[in-house]
């Protein structure tokens, strides 16, 4: 019996350990802006989840295409059925490695990178996204910043002819989120992007 409970206990602790190594998002905001001859584009989301197992150097990113909320009611309309498709395309995700290994043990506010699959409105394409990670490791938090653009023609986004004179070519991304430990399983990082409808 002792056995038994001394190896549950050390199994325990190891995934105790193991889990100190995965954070999870808890809060986000995802912004986006487009420039526009009649009127600029601009967007936000805070119903996006990131999960980053420091472990293996993954990180996964799920962002809800219909929680983006916009002060124009119309031209969210307009985003959400015409150009983002969400109901075909509900989620755009992020699933890569680091191109480094990052010391949890010391504070630091560093430039990290991020190569992986992007897929938005049903496309997969190769990105490298760039950023930066503060960590503090007293209280077990970090922040994630990052901010790049997204060229809609990659992903089959076509904008109307009619509309193209108010919508650029290219849409500007800002990322924000602020982490703390995984503890609840191991398995968070496949499930984030599984059951997931392109």
């Amino acid at each position: 019996m002792k056995k038994i409970l001394l190896l549950l206990l050390t199994l325990s602790a190891i995934q105790n350990v193991y889990a100190q190594k995965m954070y999870m998002s808890k809060s986000s905001s995802v912004k986006l802006f487009s420039e526009a001859l009649l009127e600029d584009i601009s967007t936000y989301n805070k119903s996006s989840n990131i999960i980053i197992d420091f472990e293996k150097q993954e990180i996964a990113v799920k962002i809800p295409m219909n929680k983006f909320v916009f002060s124009n009611k119309l031209m969210e309309t307009h985003f959400k059925e015409s150009y983002a498709e969400s109901t075909l395309y509900p989620y755009a995700t992020f699933k890569g490695f680091f191109n480094k290994k990052i010391d949890l043990t010391k504070y630091a506010n560093i430039s990290i990178s991020a190569t992986g699959t992007m897929n938005i409105h049903g496309v997969s394409k190769m990105e490298i996204i760039e950023g930066r990670l503060l960590i503090d490791p007293n209280n077990r938090t970090m922040i994630l910043d990052a901010n790049f653009r997204v060229k809609l023609e990659d992903f089959n986004m076509k904008v109307p002819k009619v509309l193209s004179y108010k919508i650029a070519e290219n849409v500007e991304v800002t990322t924000h989120f602020e982490l703390s430990p995984f503890l609840r399983n191991i398995s968070g990082l496949n499930h984030l992007t599984q059951n997931t409808q392109y």
